[in-house]
């Protein structure tokens, strides 16, 4: 176990270490928006987002664009990009002391750069640009107005994406540089505690199957009044989250810690996001978990192949080993920056797994399967006396007894290390587990079958996939489909797909695929046909189909003046690829919000006059043009 000594002197080392930075560097650092006045936020630094740690904080500002964005310290206009996603349009500013503010969201950028800005991209004649100023180019002074604040980009609403950089571009947390304009009083707050069983021995309540715990607010903390009587090695996961005084929005927690009997087991300090990384977040919480709408449970183990360097953990990377009758005590410490804290304690009972359990199953069907990890679980509602399954796997046949009963079910598991299983008897009933193959993680591979193949880089696992695929000749659109796995496991890097269809698709220049998530919403993955099969890339399993998009993009005038242009642009299915616009053969700025699906002109001079033959052509992304034409 480690050393209780050897972590608190960690701990004081480190934030003596974050302590004597942010001290010495509490002057250093303006706040962009409002300075001096007070501010709040709608997100924090290492937040858990969708595919990513949050780099920054956002710092509202009034619902609105417009508001007069300040550079945080003197220094020069290292990097500049504006894009229609991602963030938007942003600014680098490079300091003296090494590091980097990033800006970002930006409505528009103002004085002599917002002029430059604007030459590049009709000289460039596009709106998505990045550029690198020479050093001593564009310098600038702590405080000086610097842009316009926005909603550029993936923005979900008006703010700023506000970022400060160390030498090696790792994201440190602004929190740390004593903002006076930001408070904090209000301590974490915890949802809900989940333990799982991560072996085929494993139980937790006598059930080998992951399960959630509500928990109650005492006033010492919170805490879950029975123990849970566990077995085997249990892994905990935590959904929490923070909130800051003023507004509503739930934000991440950067500290959290565990001990079982006052031993620390496991412990989280998110305050440098290593962008290279960023992706591990998908095993830092239960990916599955939240792919099927569970939300993000913060795993308090490790799993094969984290990256992540902001943990400190035991011999056995936070995970639980119980084996006989003693009781565990768990608690759980969560903590802001500002060092506002909240206590989560229960206990666990080493229990001996029972070869029934109380209580009804809580699964539907009557033969069905589970694929979790390297364990294949199913049940039955076995005939008397036939309780024994039979497993056919590597051309052998075993004899496989229940592992315990659950009301008038049967439970059964098996180890995937042993083979997987073809088939499986229990009495008159059959079991066809539909695993295709084992994928191996850390090496290159690919796996090929009638209708697909799928390669499989060195590096695009995070661990043994044990992979399920289907084809469905009549799928649910009335396409075929093809079921790669189920989006319940995360890939680091993409994987390439060769598609074999079926059917006949007459208009192939137009034909790409897509991927079909809830509620059958499409999204574009593109792709090429190569002859008669088509290839993809994808960073996500799940069901894919090929569709023809010969619809092209429409176009609605909303303003069409000497003074203003304004467009809404849109598309049904590929989405939009492309837009120019030209008066007289003249290319002319537009600016693209996708989120509103509107295109507005920027001046390349304030005293110009839009006059002339005006035409815009919009394509998508398989090719499918619409032109609109006018005089002015």
């Amino acid at each position: 176990m480690l050393n209780k000594t050897r972590f608190f002197i960690f701990l004081l080392g480190m934030f003596i270490l974050v302590s004597f930075h942010a001290s010495s560097q509490s002057n250093y650092y303006q706040f962009p928006i409002k300075p001096g006045q007070r501010n709040y936020l709608a997100g924090t630094m290492g937040e858990l987002r969708g595919a990513h740690f949050h780099g920054g904080i956002d710092i509202k500002t009034e619902q609105r664009e417009g508001l007069d964005v300040h550079a945080a310290a003197d220094g020069y206009i290292s990097r500049i990009k504006f894009s229609t996603s991602g963030y938007g349009n942003c600014l680098y500013i490079q300091h003296p002391n090494g590091e980097t503010t990033v800006y970002a969201h930006l409505q528009k950028v103002t004085g002599e750069l917002g002029d430059w800005i604007r030459e590049q991209q009709y000289k460039n004649k596009t709106f998505e640009i990045e550029l690198f100023p020479e050093r001593n180019q564009f310098q600038v002074k702590k405080g000086e107005v610097i842009a316009l604040s926005g909603n550029s980009g993936s923005s979900g609403g008006p703010h700023l994406h506000f970022e400060i950089r160390d030498r090696n571009q790792h994201a440190l947390n602004p929190l740390n540089y004593n903002f006076k304009e930001i408070v904090d009083n209000i301590p974490p707050q915890v949802q809900k505690i989940a333990l799982v069983p991560l072996c085929k021995e494993s139980r937790v309540n006598h059930q080998h199957r992951r399960q959630e715990f509500y928990l109650y607010k005492g006033k010492d903390g919170y805490y879950i009044p029975q123990e849970i009587e566990v077995f085997g090695r249990i892994g905990i996961e935590i959904k929490a989250y923070d909130m800051l005084d003023g507004a509503p929005n739930r934000n991440g927690v950067p500290l959290i810690e565990m001990r079982a009997d006052d031993e620390l087991k496991f412990s989280t300090y998110i305050d440098v996001v290593p962008f290279a990384y960023t992706r591990d977040i998908l095993i830092h919480t239960n990916y599955s978990v939240d792919a099927s709408g569970g939300g993000k449970f913060v795993r308090l183990y490790t799993s094969p192949n984290n990256r992540l360097s902001f943990y400190t953990q035991d011999e056995n990377g936070g995970i639980i080993e119980v084996y006989d009758d003693r009781t565990k005590g768990i608690s759980i410490k969560l903590s802001d920056v500002y060092e506002n804290e909240s206590k989560v304690n229960f206990q666990l009972k080493g229990t001996l797994p029972a070869p029934r359990v109380e209580g009804s199953f809580e699964e539907i069907s009557e033969v069905d399967y589970q694929l979790k990890d390297k364990v294949l679980k199913f049940w039955v509602k076995p005939e008397a006396n036939t309780t024994v399954a039979s497993v056919s796997a590597n051309r052998m046949r075993y004899q496989l007894p229940p592992a315990y009963l659950v009301g008038d079910h049967a439970v059964y598991l098996w180890g995937l290390e042993r083979g997987v299983p073809e088939r499986i008897v229990v009495g008159d009933k059959t079991i066809k587990p539909t695993i295709s193959a084992m994928i191996p993680c850390c090496r290159a591979f690919t796996w090929y079958s009638e209708h697909f193949d799928i390669s499989f880089p060195a590096d695009a696992l995070y661990d043994t996939l044990y992979m399920v695929t289907n084809y469905d000749s009549r799928g649910s659109m009335n396409r075929e489909e093809f079921i790669i796995h189920k989006d319940v496991v995360p890939l680091k890097k993409n994987i390439s797909i060769l598609l074999k269809p079926s059917q006949l698709y007459t208009q192939k220049s137009r034909t790409r695929a897509y991927r079909i998530g809830a509620y059958g919403r499409k999204t574009y993955k593109g792709g090429e046909w190569q002859g008669n099969h088509f290839r993809l890339s994808t960073r996500s399993f799940g069901r894919f189909v090929l569709l023809p998009d010969t619809v092209p993009p429409t176009i609605v005038p909303l303003t069409v003046s000497e003074n203003s242009l304004r467009f809404r642009i849109d598309d049904d299915l590929s989405g939009i690829n492309t837009y120019n616009l030209y008066i007289d053969g003249e290319w002319v700025l537009m600016n693209y919000d996708y989120k509103t699906r509107m295109i507005w002109s920027e001046k390349r001079n304030p005293s110009d006059r839009f006059r002339g033959d005006l035409k815009l052509r919009v394509t998508d992304k398989v090719g499918n043009v619409k032109v609109y034409e006018r005089k002015i």
